[in-house]
């Protein structure tokens, strides 16, 4: 027994020298810590923070969705897509993303008038063509699946969802700009 301990603290060495260095990297999930936003940094023209794109969603659904969407509430979302998408351009693997996506999907969804709904579909499909392993994903292929046909008889599913790897194109209402 004597004997077999330093051979097996020998190998144990070896092969820790052999091991890849990425054992030293942290992760969340399978993405480097290196690839997530951190929390101190601010994203969109309002400079909005990790923490505040949530806050700003918590806080619509909060003050009420039982009437259509006011037209402050349709800026404050256009200035929180924004920010998605900033943080999406700087950050494109953190799953951090597919949640705020999730999120604003809903909060869009909550408000009973068909602009909303629109966003709300459209929001979903950036979500599946950007983020189709999320976890997050489930939810919106049920809300997509869920859009009864239109009259003509094509689905109410954007482009993007109709033709894979192309992004939404989704439209600022308050400037009309495409993005």
């Amino acid at each position: 027994m004597k004997r077999f301990l330093p051979v097996l603290f020998t190998m144990s060495l070896v092969a820790s020298a052999i091991a890849p260095s990425s054992a030293n990297v942290r992760t969340v999930g399978n993405v480097p810590m290196s690839q997530l936003a951190p929390a101190d940094e601010y994203f969109g023209p309002l400079k909005m923070s990790l923490l505040g794109i949530d806050n700003a969603m918590f806080n619509i659904v909060r003050r009420g969705t039982k009437f259509d969407m006011p037209s402050d509430t349709v800026r404050a979302l256009d200035q929180i897509r924004s920010a998605i998408r900033d943080w999406e351009k700087r950050y494109p693997h953190d799953p951090g993303i597919g949640r705020a996506l999730l999120r604003l999907h809903k909060t869009y969804a909550a408000f009973p008038d068909q602009h909303a709904n629109d966003l709300a579909l459209s929001t979903a499909a950036w979500l599946l063509v950007k983020y189709p392993h999320s976890p997050q994903a489930k939810d919106a292929r049920r809300f997509i699946a869920s859009v009864p046909a239109r009259k003509a008889g094509a689905n109410d599913l954007p482009a993007a969802v109709a033709s894979p790897g192309l992004a939404p194109t989704l439209v600022d209402t308050t400037t009309g700009v495409s993005h």
